[in-house]
């Protein structure tokens, strides 16, 4: 074998192996909906249409007690599923597809190229709730996290699918207006966080402890 046809053999066996390595990283896991079942870290997405809710299994992350971040619930397997207060293992194109099931209207007014002018995410308001085993009870999302400028948390459907498709953060539950994050707190203007107008973090006096699973819930107002 000659040395340039070896040089070009593994210059080809590399290329390989990235062209694999970014394919697996751009496939993430589907969660469709499910109904009837109670939520689990296996069905992490649950919608009932009767109470018109959408709950989803996520794990508390005990850096996010301390530090702060913009993210208040991310999915695990997205580009950012590490920056969140929630860990959630749901999908979050699947949980968009859930809320207009549910006949959730999206904002969508909110884009990559409008985001500098400060603009408040609209779209159908919701109630956020969460829960966990052995908690008092069900808390209301504004219990459990905590914003630096002490505004009230005010969670829309921005809707956002083909931003985030394109992007793949894994925000479902953005702590300031988002362009890309399928939900997010419309109190806030998109750039907040960035220009440290406000910071966000979750609550270590009520939220458990790191890695404990809670259920988020979602519900149409």
């Amino acid at each position: 074998m000659t040395k340039k046809l070896w040089f070009i053999m593994l210059a080809t066996l590399i290329l390989g192996m990235v062209m694999l390595g970014c394919s697996s990283n751009q496939e993430a896991t589907e969660t469709q909906a499910a109904t009837g079942v109670e939520v689990s870290e296996s069905n992490p997405l649950v919608i009932d249409q009767q109470s018109k809710t959408i709950s989803v299994y996520a794990k508390v992350n005990g850096k996010y007690l301390i530090e702060p971040t913009r993210h208040g619930m991310n999915f695990h397997e997205g580009r950012f599923g590490d920056q969140a207060v929630l860990a959630a293992y749901a999908n979050p194109l699947n949980f968009h597809d859930a809320m207009i099931e549910l006949g959730a209207t999206p904002g969508n007014n909110v884009t990559m190229d409008n985001m500098s002018e400060k603009l408040h995410i609209e779209g159908q308001d919701l109630e956020v709730t969460i829960t966990w085993a052995g908690a008092d009870r069900v808390y209301d999302i504004n219990e459990v996290l905590i914003d630096s400028a002490e505004k009230p948390f005010v969670f829309k459907f921005g809707g956002n699918y083909e931003r985030h498709e394109g992007n793949f953060t894994g925000c479902l539950l953005c702590l300031d207006s988002c362009p890309v994050g399928i939900t997010s707190n419309s109190s806030h203007p998109t750039t907040t966080f960035d220009s440290k107008v406000a910071e966000f973090k979750g609550n270590a006096d009520i939220l458990p402890s790191d890695g404990t699973p809670v259920v988020v819930t979602y519900k149409i107002k």
